[in-house]
């Protein structure tokens, strides 16, 4: 009997892999096709301050990283400005990079989302209609951040997963090393993604706490190293805990046409002239920092002063971006058939999302015993992470909600919540690996 059972799990197996093996080749062809005019807007332009063209030398680029204070990614900035140094240009990043990371975060999404058959199919059809509309809604303002960070989150989840598994000490570091840099990057690509580092942490810490203190810290060793000292470094040149000076702007566009809000005194922005011809005010300087610094503080304010009032306006900014589901982005305004569809399964999945938080922290609260398998699960990390980052773009910035959806559709295309049916019923069985 036991041998029959061991020869119809091997079975089993081999046909899941075989399935997914399918799925992926399917995938991968059609989002090529979809994705064959994708082209994604440098980095190192944000805000039409500077421009690929400005960097001619490996100097500049130092003195760029050295004074860089706006919310430019500097990991994807250096890429796009070794780029330009090589080639002249930065489509490197911004045409190829771009184009097979917008395929890659859902070829992951679709392998998390496994073993299950069913869930992998219904994972490749979200990843095909999503991909497909980020085709269309994301031209409207291409950041190729928007689809390096998820992509670089998911690879972290799938990697540690993996290394959780491996058997051989070499392969553990390995993937354990890699899953910290892919962590690292996501870091360095969005700096909102600082205050949500708990979250994957805690993943990690669970995830490997039979494995031993080493296998954490082949983990964090890449984190401290890249992140850590970027954060040190900014923290010691400009004063700055994130590498943004501009969050307290983004937050004033969210809030400042509630009742009673009160713009604070700014100081004069006298270093804001242009950097060159044709280009838009200059934000790299202390006073923009400052004045960064005073709008974050006069919003807190605000939402402490007023609570009722403020989550009421959340509420109201969530239904904007999840129930509206904008796809314009400034003069663009996308038309097509199939941004419909998309609507309605950004709708879905928004609640469900909703409904797998609520799950989860209802298992938390029955039985805390049940928390290191909750936040050792890649299922619960993909809920958290996904609805977390679409509550910090919803209620921290406005006029660009159509890509911000972008950045959370590969959490959901990984298709978590059917797995977390066992919270509610008391299992504390984890998720399966992709590979298994």
């Amino acid at each position: 009997m036991t041998i029959a059972r061991r020869i119809a799990d091997a079975l089993m197996r081999d046909r899941r892999r075989l399935a997914a093996a399918l799925m992926i080749a399917a995938f991968i062809p059609i989002g090529v096709y979809l994705t064959r005019h994708s082209s994604g807007q440098p980095a190192v332009s944000w805000m039409n301050i500077y421009a690929p063209q400005d960097f001619t030398s490996a100097s500049s680029l130092w003195r760029f990283l050295r004074d860089l204070g706006v919310p430019i990614p500097p990991v994807i900035a250096t890429a796009e400005i070794l780029d330009v140094l090589h080639t002249g240009n930065a489509t490197f990043v911004t045409g190829f990079l771009y184009r097979a990371a917008l395929v890659g975060v859902y070829v992951v999404a679709i392998l998390l989302s496994g073993p299950s058959p069913p869930r992998m199919a219904a994972a490749f059809l979200l990843s095909i209609l999503f991909l497909w509309a980020t085709t269309i809604v994301h031209r409207g303002n291409p950041q190729t951040y928007d689809i390096f960070f998820p992509l670089f989150v998911l690879l972290f989840v799938a990697l540690l997963l993996l290394g959780s598994k491996a058997e051989s000490r070499t392969r553990t570091a390995c993937l354990l090393v890699s899953s910290g840099f892919f962590l690292s990057m996501a870091e360095l690509a969005r700096p909102f993604f600082l205050f949500l580092l708990p979250l994957p942490l805690a993943y990690a810490y669970f995830l490997l706490r039979r494995k031993g203190r080493r296998s954490l810290l082949w983990v964090l060793a890449p984190v401290l190293l890249l992140s850590g000292s970027w954060h040190a470094y900014i923290l010691a040149a400009h004063g700055q805990v994130t590498w943004t000076n501009h969050g307290g702007f983004n937050l004033y566009h969210v809030w400042k046409d509630e009742p009673e809000f009160q713009v604070p005194k700014l100081v004069n922005e006298i270093h804001a002239a242009p950097l060159a011809p044709g280009r838009w005010a200059n934000l790299n300087t202390p006073e923009h920092t400052e004045n960064s610094r005073r709008l974050a503080r006069a919003v807190a304010g605000y939402v402490l002063r007023h609570p009722v009032r403020s989550a009421v306006h959340v509420l109201q900014r969530f239904g904007e971006v999840v129930v509206n589901v904008p796809t314009r982005t400034y003069g663009y305004n996308p038309q097509d058939a199939i941004l419909e569809p998309y609507r309605l399964l950004v709708q879905i999945c928004f609640a469900l999302s909703l409904c797998g938080a609520a799950l989860i922290l209802g298992g938390m609260l029955r039985d805390r015993k049940r928390i290191p398998s909750l936040l050792g699960s890649p299922d619960v990390l993909l809920v958290l992470v996904g609805l977390a980052t679409l509550t910090v773009l919803t209620v921290g910035e406005r006029y660009e909600e159509a890509r911000f959806l972008v950045t959370v559709l590969p959490f959901w295309a990984a298709v978590p919540l059917p797995r977390l049916r066992w919270i509610s019923s008391g299992s504390t069985r984890a998720s399966s690996s992709p590979s298994s």
